[in-house]
């Protein structure tokens, strides 16, 4: 059987071939190898993908609309000036902080001034109204009828006609023309 020869880490001696059966002396060493060139590196690596995003969430329901206005309810107020409409033929009130607009009466008679169209024809004087007698005596269109005193038919057996001033003058509380000068 024939021996192998194997290299040795530390010498160039294989087995079978030593001194001692009779080959020649050992010979010098071989001279080292030169060294290698280092690799280059290698290229880098990618990435690696990102992770997936997270699902949104669920959109929140939308709020619930508001429910609409009734038509013509009357704004809230505090005093009457509150509720000033600009029309001359209403009368502004605030009642339990509601405006309220009336029909424009300014004797407080119940019948609405002739210039707003209403049938009192003296709106300053609360016992001038259709719903009033004629009084011959005072100068005034009492009923309205466009025509007073002597000239109304209501005072043609009147025994007397025509307005005859009060002794004690014109008194502004009573709602007559005492002086007769027809206001």
């Amino acid at each position: 059987m024939a021996l192998a020869s194997v290299s040795v880490a530390c010498g160039r001696t294989s087995f079978g071939s030593s001194s001692a059966e009779g080959g020649a002396s050992s010979g010098t060493g071989g001279t080292g190898g030169t060294a290698g060139t280092g690799g280059t590196g290698g290229t880098a690596g990618t990435g690696g993908t990102g992770g997936t995003g997270g699902t949104g969430g669920t959109g929140g329901t939308g709020g619930t609309g508001g429910t609409g206005g009734t038509g013509g309810i009357p704004p809230i107020c505090i005093n009457d000036w509150d509720c000033d409409d600009l029309n001359f033929c209403t009368t502004d009130l605030c009642i339990d902080s509601q405006c309220d607009y009336q029909q424009k009466d300014s004797d407080d008679d119940g019948f609405v001034d002739e210039v707003c169209g209403g049938v009192d024809c003296n709106d300053l004087n609360p016992n001038v109204n259709p719903s009033e007698p004629e009084i011959c005596t005072d100068a005034a269109d009492n009923d309205c009828n466009g025509v007073a005193d002597c000239s109304d038919p209501a005072c043609v057996n009147a025994p007397a006609c025509g307005c005859i001033p009060d002794p004690n003058g014109e008194n502004c509380t009573n709602g007559v023309d005492d002086d007769c000068d027809t206001t």
